[in-house]
């Protein structure tokens, strides 16, 4: 998957909300749009095939609301236009992480010095251990 196609199709696919933002700024805050919300049709974008969006359908479960619909809010800066790169930004990265495919695990056999090591600090242990009882009364 490239990510600036990913990036590009996100960007003319997704419908952007702009609301007032929270936090610091002073009069800017109470009178400029500046968060946005960003939402967007997994099923419309470009260069993703059904399985990857099966895939991202499972990983993103949490985020999709009931119109199949993923969306993510940003209101870290000042600027609107900040705020949507920023967003456009997170939510192809959300996109791009759930597609990535989990590497399959090869079972592996412990080597023989790590198998001797193992013994030998069981070992010695259990001679710690056993050096901490009381002596034999004989």
């Amino acid at each position: 998957m490239n990510i600036s196609l990913l990036q590009q199709s996100v960007a003319d696919t997704a419908s952007f909300t702009f609301a007032r933002s929270g936090g610091p700024g002073g009069q800017n805050v109470n009178k400029v749009n500046t968060k946005v919300l960003i939402t967007i049709d997994i099923t419309k974008l470009e260069g993703i095939s059904y399985d990857e969006i099966a895939l991202i359908r499972d990983r993103l479960a949490h985020r999709i609301n009931q119109e199949g619909l993923l969306a993510v809010s940003v209101d870290e800066e000042r600027s609107q236009l900040r705020n949507r790169e920023i967003a456009i930004a997170r939510i192809t990265s959300l996109i791009a992480g759930a597609c990535k495919r989990d590497k399959k695990r090869i079972a592996t056999k412990p080597s023989k010095s790590s198998k001797i090591k193992r013994l030998q600090t069981k070992t010695a242990r259990g001679i710690t251990k056993q050096n901490r009882s009381r002596p034999d009364q004989d």
